[in-house]
């Protein structure tokens, strides 16, 4: 009995000393331990991409790869820290965006242009301090589009584009490197899941390159 009692006391020992060196040892001008684990981040981007559509069943439309912008303001909240390290040193993360896009592409016709406000929630894994790999879903709000009217390759069928704005579901996937003192640059592949329109069955598919700046804003 009296080593099970004392098994039982070493197990809760280790597992109260393990939680109490958790955190850092970091002390403020007081001298009291700051025991915040997460850091919440936010900042401006700014990038490139490069839109693909898939194939349109009925015509040739000569696709190719469009480039288009995007800028908005990004949010980050990183969890956690590592041993001896500053708050927001652990392994994951969930960065919040908001950004206008114009993406666009080729056909033999003229080329489709098509104005989003995107919102991407990814979740992030921190591979070492610097790098993390991210995946979730991006929202694309649509604002506009044009041409209202392209043709296929031969000349011979016009087919409706000004009502390409239906709301559109991406799935994200890209990776992304951060420094010290707040800038970042990511690169990500975002794998289109809904038909452009209707009457329009293709799906956009997009390449995006983004660097910015993410400035610390509190410690929780």
């Amino acid at each position: 009995m009296k080593k099970k009692f004392l098994f039982v006391l070493l197990a809760l020992s280790c597992a109260f000393s393990s939680s109490a060196f958790a955190y850092d040892d970091d002390e403020d001008s007081t001298g009291v331990q700051d025991r915040r684990s997460s850091v919440f981040k936010l900042g401006p981007k700014l990038g490139v991409n490069f839109s693909n559509m898939s194939k349109f069943k009925d015509a040739d439309l000569g696709q190719g790869m469009g480039v288009g912008f995007e800028a908005g303001i990004a949010a980050q909240l990183h969890f956690g820290r590592k041993r001896g390290a500053d708050a927001g040193t652990g392994p994951l993360g969930v960065q919040l965006e908001a950004f206008y896009a114009v993406n666009a592409a080729k056909t033999s016709d003229k080329n489709i242009s098509l104005k989003y406000l995107q919102v991407p929630v990814l979740l992030k894994y921190f591979v070492i301090p610097n790098l993390s790999i991210e995946a979730g879903p991006t929202i694309c709000f649509p604002l506009s589009a044009s041409p209202d009217m392209i043709s296929d390759k031969a000349n011979l069928v016009n087919i409706p584009t000004g009502n390409l704005k239906a709301k559109d579901v991406k799935i994200t996937l890209g990776v992304s490197y951060e420094s010290k003192v707040g800038f970042y640059a990511s690169a990500r592949y975002n794998i289109g899941l809904s038909k452009m329109a209707e009457d329009f069955p293709c799906k956009m598919s997009v390449i995006s390159l983004n660097v910015g700046w993410l400035f610390n804003i509190a410690k929780f």
